[in-house]
């Protein structure tokens, strides 16, 4: 080591693991960085596996000018590292951080005429060990390498940090070296790279046997994967790209090293399954050598060896793959045409500008306008104007449109107030209507804003002046109970011609109110109805700001099928999933 920087006291102590069977005594597997559950679950299916770490950062109270402290580096490897055969790396940055306490950089024992420390000094708080700790992993990773180990990475933002060492003497503080040390360091060899990040991954046909096992993992959005970082190959790179991003540059790669194996790959919330299926499953057929316990006998599988029915039921096996997988492609296919089809209602809930007015007027004519018209911005002169204008057989209908972070000012409410009025001064009739819509709060989930988003003040003014509120998430609601049959697009046309908040609820229902209770997963309800009900009638139900529809199949009471009842506790069995907090109507 070119400093006498601790790697790891003698009496430091080994993360704690619980007791498990250990089933694979090879490969010794080291994880750096990655959380203890991960090693945990390896470790519960009989892997032979320690944890470690390339350093965790400080946060130093250099509060003032010229204030400085001594650092250690935190890193922590065993000593005998250069015997494992497998390690995992995490360069993930994942937020932990230490408080500095003198007493974790101060060495108990020092040898010598001097002792070598990091200086932390002012403006800089935080004291990151993690680069100076790859740099002195490299070793140990090369002579892994070299004897044939394999090191996965996943891979993060590239950074370097510099840092000034301090030598401690009998004369006090003397300004040692500075030196910059790279997070990437432990690799000995690497192409070359930029931070970029994105979601989008693809597999290439030369992950091999790969392919399948890593589509699952890095194409599925569910599995959380995503690059923070892309290779460039050099004339002389020889690796071979397994994961690209949609620009083809490459995010994941395999390459060989003195006869031992790199695997990079991008980040991923799942490591915990894809590790115990990588080490089970993948890489034993890849690295057989690495994994005598899994692999010993493996000559079996191969066809000469079959047992009785083997190929065939493999073959089997094969078809229902290839099946699942195409079926599978077809349903993601289907998935994404339905998200364009219906983009806009998820427009409503996130654009603001011309992107909310075009999603506003695309929801409009669904509904059943006729003459929606998006005013062109360009020809307004600087005149504040409407952002539609809908021609109908009432009349004029002036909507604006505004997409914000927090809830609408008075003024911003009041807006359409005054460009009603002007549209009703050019027609020469009373017969116009001001609606504004708002997308508020826009950066939240609608289920966290508040709800309506507008003041009792701001609501009476809209009645007094005979002007109409109504945000976004009233319109994506109301998509949802038309489409259940609850409420019609004429219905609800006809809403939004009312004063004040607009409300939108079905026609000719009675509430009955919430269920006495609810049986067999929500397909039976129990009512305490105080009006009369019959099997011919629909169940209007109330859930959230939702009005779903339901049909009554059955109707019993004390056990004995009826067909209608005056009022009173009644059993009802629907064709659909009720909840005791739904409040139930009858249409």
């Amino acid at each position: 080591m070119l400093f006498d920087i601790k790697k790891k006291n003698a009496d430091e102590k080994e993360p704690e693991f619980k007791e498990y069977e250990l089933k694979y005594p090879n490969p010794h597997i080291f994880i750096i960085d990655v959380e203890k559950s991960i090693s945990d679950g390896l470790a519960e299916i009989g892997f032979n596996v320690k944890n470690g770490s390339l350093g965790t950062p400080v946060k130093v109270p250099n509060l003032k000018e010229f204030q400085y402290h001594r650092c250690l580096s935190n890193f922590s490897f065993p000593s005998n590292l250069h015997e494992f055969e497998i390690v995992v790396i995490d360069l993930q940055e994942k937020g932990r951080l230490k408080d500095y306490i003198a007493g974790e950089h101060q060495r108990e024992i020092s040898v010598g005429s001097k002792s070598v420390y990091i200086r932390s000094a002012y403006p800089e708080t935080l004291f990151n060990p993690k680069p100076y700790g790859a740099a002195n992993l490299h070793n140990d990773i090369e002579a892994i390498l070299k004897k044939g180990g394999l090191i996965i990475v996943f891979a993060s933002i590239s950074y370097s940090i510099k840092y000034h060492f301090v030598n401690i003497t009998s004369r006090g503080d003397q300004e040692g070296v500075s030196r910059d040390y790279w997070i990437y360091n432990f690799l000995p060899i690497h192409p070359n790279f930029e931070n970029k990040q994105g979601e989008k991954i693809k597999v290439e046909d030369s992950a091999g046997i790969l392919k399948p096992f890593f589509k699952r993992y890095f194409e599925e959005s569910s599995k959380g994967a995503h690059y923070e970082i892309i290779f460039k190959l050099r004339a002389d790179d020889e690796i071979i790209p397994l994961l690209k991003n949609a620009s083809d540059e490459i995010v994941g790669y395999y390459q060989k090293y003195k006869g031992g194996s790199i695997i990079v790959l991008p980040q991923l919330e799942e490591k915990n399954e894809f590790l115990k299926e990588f080490f089970l499953n993948e890489l034993p057929s890849i690295c057989p050598f690495l994994f005598p316990y899994q692999t010993k006998f493996q000559w079996l599988e191969a066809e000469p060896y079959c047992l009785p029915n083997e190929v065939e039921l493999l073959e089997k096996r094969t078809s229902i793959v290839e099946d699942y997988n195409h079926r599978l492609r077809e349903i993601e296919k289907e998935i994404l045409e339905n998200k364009e089809k219906f983009s806009c209602l998820h427009g409503l809930l996130t654009k603001s500008g011309i992107d909310l007015v075009t999603d506003v007027g695309t929801y409009f004519s669904w509904l059943g306008f006729e003459n929606v018209k998006l005013m062109d911005f360009e020809k307004t002169g600087g005149l504040l104007e409407e952002d539609i204008q809908i021609e109908f057989d009432r009349g004029l209908l002036v909507i604006e449109v505004k997409g914000i972070s927090g809830t609408s000012k008075d003024e911003e409410c009041s807006q359409i107030n005054k460009i009603k009025f002007r549209r009703a001064k050019e027609r020469g009739k009373f017969d116009v209507f001001g609606l504004y819509v708002v997308n508020h709060q826009k950066h939240l989930p609608p289920l966290e804003r508040e709800n309506p988003p507008f003041k009792e003040n701001q609501i009476r003014d809209a009645i007094n002046e005979e002007r109409s509120l109504l945000s976004t998430w009233q319109l994506f609601n109301l998509f949802f109970s038309i489409k259940t049959g609850a409420i019609s697009k004429e219905e609800a046309r006809t809403s939004l011609l009312n004063f004040g908040l607009i409300t939108f609820y079905p026609t000719a229902i009675q509430e009955i109110g919430k269920p006495v209770n609810v049986l067999k997963e929500g397909k039976v309800i129990l009512l305490n109805t105080p009006i009369p009900i019959s099997t011919s009638n629909k169940i209007i139900i109330k859930r959230g700001d939702r009005y779903l529809v339901a049909k009554i199949l059955e109707m019993q009471l004390h056990d004995k099928i009826i067909n209608s009842i005056e009022k009173g506790e009644v059993g009802i069995k629907i064709d659909f999933d009720a909840k005791k907090t739904d409040v139930i109507y009858i249409k």
